[in-house]
């Protein structure tokens, strides 16, 4: 009988991208790449943000906050724009563009962080944040691995390039807080051979292709659909559980922003964040206090028991 192989099998030729974009896609030794950190930075809002500091970041702009003096007044009456005038923000950025006071490191034991901009914590100080109270708690360092505007793609991927064995950060614990649900992470590839990181949302689709457009429909429909959202969530969360059990880590899922109904003249001050669209400081508080009992109690991610789609995303 004729042998299919001989000792030496023949080599295999993935095929290649076209020479205008100069890169061999499916060479294998070309993976390797996608892990550095080059090629994992994000243009947080536009800007180099490495060890940045500043007062407005985001959806928190001094011409959000023009509009918000005109807008939101009934919110709290003017006490919150008294108490944010008084206490302005300073955003600070660590040496890999993350919000934290923690430089990234090997040595330190800290927590991971996951999540979108209710994690980062924009419009709001930083000893406000759910992070901050609980590294506060447990004496942790804080590995926020957050990042405004994105989905849970992201969160994946920062959990991986972030546990690689030569940058491993040192952690027995992962917080991961749902981002939006409906946001899906894709990457261009720019000219300077560096990957920008962007999330897809309906509005970014609407804008590009234009509501009354008949692709913007369809992919729509694709993108945002219930059933693609949950194999989308379950998917990267099974991923980031996987990850989290081969290294020895709790994961805890948190998917709900905790609605505040609160009313008459003894409002908390400030009742809302400073850009008045993201999590305020008792709503924050209350995610950290979800996050303390299933810390506590040892109630982990598991796929079987966790209903991860059910979500409140009304964060005023």
């Amino acid at each position: 009988m004729r042998k299919l192989f001989t000792n030496n099998p023949p080599k295999v030729h993935a095929p290649k991208l076209s020479a205008e974009r100069g890169t061999n896609f499916f060479d294998i030794g070309n993976i390797e790449n996608f892990y550095k950190l080059e090629k994992n930075i994000i243009d947080y809002y536009k800007k180099d943000i490495e060890n940045y500091k500043g007062k407005w970041l985001g959806t928190d702009n001094p011409t959000n906050w023009e509009k918000n003096k005109q807008n939101h007044q009934f919110h709290g009456g003017s006490s919150d724009f008294v108490y944010w005038e008084n206490n302005p923000i300073t955003y600070e950025f660590n040496n890999h563009q993350f919000r934290t006071p923690d430089d990234f490191n090997t040595e330190d034991e800290g927590i991971i962080f996951l999540g979108c901009s209710h994690t980062s914590g924009i419009g709001l100080h930083w000893n406000q944040t759910w992070v901050h109270h609980i590294c506060k708690r447990y004496k942790r360092k804080a590995w926020n691995l957050a990042i405004g505007g994105m989905g849970i793609q992201t969160c994946y991927r920062n959990l991986t390039v972030w546990t690689q064995k030569e940058r491993r950060l040192k952690a027995k614990k992962v917080l991961l807080f749902i981002p939006h649900f409906e946001r899906w992470e894709l990457a261009s590839y720019a000219r300077n051979k560096a990957y920008n990181y962007t999330p897809v949302t309906v509005r970014t689709l609407e804008n590009f292709l234009g509501k009354n457009n008949t692709p913007f429909n369809i992919m729509s429909e694709l993108l945002f659909s219930e059933t693609s959202t949950f194999w989308n969530m379950r998917s990267q969360l099974d991923a980031i559980r996987a990850i989290c059990m081969e290294l020895g880590m709790d994961l805890h899922v948190v998917t709900t922003i905790p609605i505040l109904h609160q009313q008459g003249n003894n409002l908390p001050v400030p009742n809302c964040a400073r850009d008045f669209a993201h999590c305020s400081p008792a709503q924050q508080q209350e995610i950290a206090e979800m996050f303390v009992y299933l810390i506590d109690n040892n109630i982990q991610y598991h796929p079987d028991t966790h209903d991860f789609m059910a979500r409140a995303w009304e964060v005023k």
